[in-house]
């Protein structure tokens, strides 16, 4: 199972982290958040933790999914496309 937070946040407010380790203290029963490393690519990880989780942000909001198994995040805002490029990404059926 997945569980996903989003939140309206602000870096200056609290670090993404922070906010992670109140999701694993009320939810998960965590009471010391584990130390979070990156891997080759960047993306934070647990080590030697049965929790994966991953972060994203994008404007005034905070996305974070946390699973026992592997898992990713991406949050946009919205914005708008032209009509080109509508039309590049999705197919005449979709429309």
């Amino acid at each position: 199972m997945v569980n996903v937070y989003i939140v309206k946040w602000s870096k200056e407010d609290a670090p993404w982290q922070r906010i992670l380790a109140d999701v694993l203290k009320r939810d998960y029963k965590i009471e010391n958040c584990p130390e979070i490393l990156r891997d080759e690519h960047g993306k934070p990880y647990f080590q030697d933790n049965p929790i994966y989780f991953n972060v994203s942000h994008s404007g005034e909001y905070l996305a974070i999914a946390v699973s026992e198994s592997p898992v990713g995040i991406d949050i946009q805002g919205q914005k708008l496309i032209k009509d080109g490029m509508f039309k590049k990404v999705v197919q005449s059926e979709e429309t």
